[in-house]
């Protein structure tokens, strides 16, 4: 769901306001936010925002002194062009849309060291119109280990008239070292001043087979059958859902956990009258949730190791059905 409120629209202009006025920036910019948010369009705004004295054409993008980043699957071309096409005329895109754009929705996708060396060049080279370069990073949080420590020596010894601007979904997965020496903006919290749910603005499929995946796992023994066919449609998914799904859920049982004690913290489930939020969040005890974390990180773990998919749903299932309906204290 795209969020176009138009109070929120009047909170981005005042934040690019009230950080830009003098014309002081830093090196690195970290916008992050839930899917669907709009991330990539506010970064756009702030380019405009920051070099509108100097931009001379009408269109930002593509333009010579801006640079982009992204996942890509191991050992392919970088697909320069048909990057910033598809993401210009879909700014609020995903990983899958990119991976589905390209036909590679099976593979892992990474920020390479060879993207970090190459942007090295092009910031190097003499600016064509604006006073700095611009390097965007979507996704950043696909950066591998050698590409983020290259950046991160970047950006504690920074390049003048270099403006680095990353965009990313799940910030949680950059290594801390790297968000503290960036600006960081998190769009979730934005929302959430506007009591608008930042989980609306997730896949909404994620958010009704979530749904479906936790009432059948309470009503366990009158819903076997109806969980293995769940199980199976999930298991046809590509191998970058199933990821999103799990660390989807993730994020519901620590939400749901925080939520015991503190009932003004997010409400992912604000505008659904279909489930009991405040009754499910009772289940999420504090014994619990570190088990059910472990419990989702290892199936995670599988997916990324090119495991069966379908076995580890289908257990962990059954794990997470003997430990939420433990005792409730």
């Amino acid at each position: 769901m795209k969020v176009k409120n138009k109070m929120t629209q009047m909170k981005r202009e005042q934040l690019v306001s009230q950080m830009f006025q003098d014309n002081l920036f830093p090196t690195g910019i970290l916008i992050c936010g839930s899917e669907g948010c709009g991330h990539f369009k506010l970064g756009v705004k702030l380019i405009k925002c920051l070099f509108k004295k100097d931009i001379l054409t009408k269109n930002l993008l593509p333009h010579p002194d801006i640079h982009f980043m992204y996942p890509l699957p191991k050992g392919k071309n970088k697909r320069y062009d048909i990057f910033i096409n598809f993401l210009v005329n879909n700014p609020y895109a995903n990983l899958l849309n990119w991976k589905q754009e390209i036909q590679n929705e099976n593979i892992d996708f990474t920020i390479s060291l060879d993207q970090v060396e190459d942007m090295f060049k092009f910031i190097h080279i003499k600016s064509y119109e604006l006073s700095h370069k611009i390097v965007i990073i979507w996704m950043s949080e696909y950066l591998n280990i050698s590409a983020t420590n290259k950046l991160v020596q970047m950006l504690y010894s920074p390049i003048t008239k270099v403006l680095f601007l990353l965009i990313s979904e799940t910030d949680h997965l950059l290594i801390n070292q790297f968000q503290s020496i960036v600006y960081r903006i998190n769009l979730n919290t934005i929302y959430k001043y506007y009591h608008i749910s930042q989980y609306d603005l997730f896949d909404q499929s994620l958010k009704k087979n979530w749904i479906g995946w936790m009432r059948l796992l309470f009503g366990f023994k009158n819903n076997i059958y109806l969980l293995l066919k769940l199980c199976d449609k999930m298991n046809l998914w590509s191998r970058e859902k199933q990821k999103s799904f799990l660390l989807f859920s993730l994020e519901l049982f620590r939400i749901a956990h925080r939520y015991n004690y503190d009932n003004n913290y997010i409400h992912p489930f604000w505008y659904d009258k279909t489930f009991n939020w405040k009754q499910f969040c009772q289940y999420i005890t504090t014994p619990k949730v570190s088990v059910i974390n472990n419990l989702i990180n290892d199936v995670i773990k599988v997916i990324d190791k090119g495991g069966m998919f379908l076995f580890s749903i289908l257990d962990l299932s059954f794990n997470l059905h003997q430990v939420l309906l433990m005792g409730l204290k």
